[in-house]
Order: structure tokens, then C-alpha cells, then sequence
């Protein structure tokens, strides 16, 4: 699929009420979309419901937000795998995941974005592995885990960080 100068998100998989879910999104091209290039949301109103999402061989390019952006509200368990995508050229970050359960970042592109090359957050432990992360505005990868971020084996250099005490 490609979806090329939306006037909002390239591609929306929202989880509004529910008894839970499971998506893939894989192989998609999004460019120049007026919001993000992906978003994967589960809203408050599917309390207590799971949604798992892996977002797997997508590009993102030269989206106003965030190339990829999977997050939740509130309540339930969320899991997100991000596996094999190339973000470049957004003007947010290149990939948040903001998850409840595990989230995994890898072997991921992440280049030449407006804010952060990654921001993964979750509540358990999370792998980030693998990912290239470049010549983005703010950090490479700016993460907040509950228990711990296994991260190994990325190739990190040539981000800008404004005011930060140190850069990962």
C-alpha cells in the first residue's frame, strides 16, 4: 500500500472500544502526509483490553509528524514490535512506541528526523537492537522504561541534542 500527501495520517489503526486486538501493518509506503506517516492508537475506552501491533518493512518519509507513532492512552496492555522499517526526513520523531507491555525496536532506519530518532517508553522490559539512528535533531534514542531497555548492538551516531546530559 502507499499513501502520498494525506491531508492527515498516512495510515490510522485505532482501537476506539473493543475486547482487544491484534494488526499488522507491513509493507506500506507513506510520504509528505500532513500528520504522521503511521499510527497505531488504542484509546482509553478499550479499558482493560489488549492491543498488539507489529509494524514490520514500512517506509516513512517526509511526514509533518512522526514517522511511525504506536501509543496508548490509558489502562489495558499494549505490545509493540517494530521490525524492519525506515523513517527519514519527518518532522517529529522517527518512531515513538509508548507502550503499557513490552515494546521492541529493530533493525530499524531511523534518519535525518525533526526530533528524536527513537522514543520507546513501557512499563516491563523493552529491546531495542539492531537500529541505525542518525543525523536526527534530538536524541537517538530517548527512552523511559519501567524495569529495563536491553539495548545492543545499534550503530548510534551524528544526532543533535540541544540540552540533554548525555546522548544514547
Amino acid at each position: 500500500n502507499a499513501a502520498t500527501n494525506s491531508t492527515g495520517h498516512g495510515i490510522m489503526y485505532y482501537l476506539h472500544y473493543g475486547y482487544g486486538a491484534s494488526v499488522r501493518l507491513d509493507n506500506n509506503t507513506v510520504t509528505g502526509s500532513a500528520g504522521s506517516g503511521i499510527v497505531v492508537y488504542r484509546s482509553r475506552r478499550s479499558n482493560y483490553n489488549h492491543l498488539t501491533a507489529d509494524i514490520v518493512g514500512n517506509t516513512c518519509t517526509g511526514n509533518s509528524g512522526r514517522g511511525i507513532d504506536a501509543y496508548w492512552s490509558s489502562y489495558g496492555e499494549t505490545t509493540f514490535r517494530a521490525r524492519d522499517n525506515t523513517c527519514t526526513g519527518n518532522g517529529g520523531d522517527g518512531m515513538r512506541l509508548l507502550s503499557t507491555g513490552p515494546a521492541l525496536a529493530y533493525a530499524n532506519t531511523l534518519d535525518q528526523n525533526g526530533q528524536d530518532g527513537l522514543e520507546v517508553k513501557s512499563n516491563t522490559v523493552s529491546d531495542i537492537l539492531y537500529n541505525t539512528i542518525s543525523a536526527n535533531a534530538g536524541h537517538g534514542i530517548w527512552t523511559d522504561c519501567g524495569d529495563i531497555a536491553n539495548l545492543n548492538y545499534n550503530n548510534i551516531h551524528g544526532n543533535y541534542v540541544v540540552s540533554a546530559d548525555y546522548e544514547i
